[in-house]
């Protein structure tokens, strides 16, 4: 009972210590891509929206590194860097979302032409330097290192409800926060089971953590529609394709396993969440992250055209409409629900295999976490250490894609500096002085926060406003007349003559 206890103790400290770094980290070190992109699959899709939030739907492109704060100010809040995209038209400022959901789909390709019917809008995202992974495109300041999530939740002393929920650790980490009414949770392999960060931390989802043979009994008794069926004796599913085979997805395969246990893990959320409306009904906006990593799984074990691929982007097409009726049903329509699809590129790691290699051997000893497979997930993104030096980063960066030159590779890294961010965030240079400097005894510039310009603004009109009152009066006080101009003289002069 004790070693539990003490194995439990240590993967909490392990996982939060994880989820602390990639936030910090959470603009992505370095990227590797192909030098030429063939194609964009990438979309943020507007399944819901409630009548006073309106979209422009001929809109553009949006950059990924404004997608987080675009959702901000649907939701009401402040945006925290002046935005290019401009879909968002000022809604009634007395009427905001209750709740945000993000459903986020990673691994999808241009020819599986994703798309949901019934959306408000859809957008092509185009990719900004260090927002190319779900952690960067929640990221809403570089300078305070938040991400979406975690902003909404401090404004509100952390009340808000913050749900994460995958079948990757990563994206399930991209969407943590802390606060008193957090819950994430991600798919541990080891354990056959869905590990959450903190137990016990919203009251009405501490059951949702269930092994691998619950989860298959519920999906015995599931609907998930005409299309769908599953055999109980060889414990399969099968998703008709139009025009096609059908797919089967044997679920004691993890990637096939994955594809239905992440649905049926935001199903479950949706059941506890109608059976506990307090949750819900707390006047602060909630913010759900739910993101689907199968299909990128799927088509690494099975490839990028596979019959699995094409099964699990139809099934989800089916599903995840399902999943946003639920929501507005629950919110009563005050719900703003997103679909960001990630663009899968192939598995870099098979199309590459030595590049990757020569990558991963130079950058091991950098690396936020040692583990290949780590590694592997979440490329096209690499996280390095946050405790690295910028010359180390930089050199390092530069040493890859000389690498990468020298044997003519197509893959190119991008360097994504902290100096770049400081700079894209506002202008507000970091220095970092030299170890022979004491600090104590240099003149710094005294630290503001983003809210300065705004309380400066409130104070210096509303002097000018008080002090220009105070002289207009004053100026006609000394210009009246008191037997003309004011009731009290000519009353009392009345009075005098009549006694």
């Amino acid at each position: 009972m004790a070693e539990g206890r003490i194995v439990r103790c240590l993967f909490h400290l392990l996982f939060i210590s994880t989820v602390s770094s990639l936030l910090s980290n959470a603009k992505d070190s370095l990227v590797i891509r192909e030098a030429e992109k063939t194609s964009d699959a990438s979309k943020f899709i507007i399944a819901h929206s409630p009548s006073y939030v309106t979209f422009l739907p001929n809109a553009g492109a949006i950059p990924s590194d404004e997608v987080s704060n675009v959702i901000a100010l649907a939701l009401g809040f402040s945006s925290t860097k002046e935005l290019d995209w401009a879909g968002l038209l000022a809604g009634d400022v007395f009427h905001r979302p209750k709740a945000n959901v993000l459903i986020t789909v990673d691994g999808v390709t241009k020819d599986d032409k994703f798309d949901l019917p019934g959306r408000a809008a859809a957008y092509p995202v185009t990719e900004s330097e260090g927002a190319s992974s779900l952690g960067g495109i929640l990221s809403t300041s570089s300078v305070t290192q938040e991400n979406l999530p975690t902003h909404v939740t401090n404004v509100f002393g952390g009340k808000s409800l913050t749900v994460s929920v995958s079948g990757s650790e990563l994206l399930a980490a991209a969407g943590h926060a802390t606060g008193t009414n957090s819950h994430t949770s991600f798919w541990n392999q080891a354990e056959d089971k869905f590990k959450q960060i903190e137990e016990d931390s919203v009251q009405g989802l501490e059951d949702l953590l269930v092994t691998k043979e619950e989860i298959i009994k519920r999906l015995e008794k599931a609907n998930f529609g005409k299309g769908v069926k599953f055999a109980s004796s060889t414990k399969e599913f099968t998703v008709s394709i139009p025009g096609k085979e059908n797919a089967i997805f044997n679920m004691e395969k993890k990637e096939d396993f994955l594809l239905f246990a992440e649905i049926d893990a935001i199903l479950q959320i949706l059941e506890k969440l109608n059976s506990n409306p307090s949750l819900v009904e707390d006047g602060v906006p909630d913010m759900f992250t739910l993101s689907l990593s199968s299909v990128k799984g799927l088509r690494r074990r099975y490839g990028d055209k596979s019959l699995q691929a094409e099964g699990a982007i139809q099934f989800l097409k089916d599903m995840i409409p399902k999943i946003v009726k639920k929501f507005a049903d629950l919110y009563n329509g005050n719900v703003l629900v997103e679909v960001l699809s990630l663009e899968w590129l192939g598995d870099l790691h098979t199309k590459y295999p030595h590049e990757m290699h020569v990558v991963y051997q130079e950058v091991q000893p950098h690396l936020l976490t040692q583990s290949m497979d780590m590694f592997h997930d979440h490329l096209p993104s690499v996280t390095l250490r946050n405790d690295l030096e910028e010359t180390v980063k930089q050199s390092l960066c530069e040493s890859l894609q000389n690498k990468l030159l020298s044997v003519q590779s197509r893959l190119r890294v991008s360097c994504v500096g902290r100096h770049r961010e400081r700079r894209a965030a506002g202008g507000a240079a970091q220095v970092k002085a030299a170890p022979n400097i004491d600090l104590s005894k240099v003149n710094l510039g005294a630290q503001y926060s983003g809210h300065y310009p705004i309380i400066f603004n409130i104070w210096l009109w509303l002097l000018v406003v008080l002090v220009l009152s105070i002289y207009v009066v004053c100026l006609v006080m000394w210009y009246m007349d008191p037997g003309r101009d004011s009731i009290i003289y000519r009353m009392t002069s009345q009075r005098i003559k009549t006694d």
